[in-house]
């Protein structure tokens, strides 16, 4: 099963970002509840949270092509962008 450790932060070319009321980790964790609830192999655990900042470690099956993809169009939807901070 792959698994990878990312940072979700708010994303400062996003609209959806601007307008959000919530924290940029709020916003961070309800995309990670859209990526992972689209498939039952999908999975996180938080490391860290504080309201800027969200790092967490992610595991999706070895076939689901659709994991990163899946997890662009959440990050967009909720205004965050994430990136890849190791295994």
């Amino acid at each position: 099963m792959p698994s990878g450790r990312y940072k979700f932060s708010r994303s400062s070319r996003s609209v959806e970002g601007f307008f959000s009321k919530n924290t940029s980790s709020t916003d961070a964790l309800n995309a990670l509840l859209v990526w992972s609830s689209n498939r039952s192999e999908r999975m996180y655990d938080v490391i860290t949270d504080n309201d800027a900042l969200l790092f967490a470690k992610l595991s999706w099956s070895e076939g689901d092509s659709k994991a990163g993809p899946d997890l662009d169009d959440a990050c967009a939807k909720f205004g965050v962008e994430r990136s890849y901070e190791g295994p």
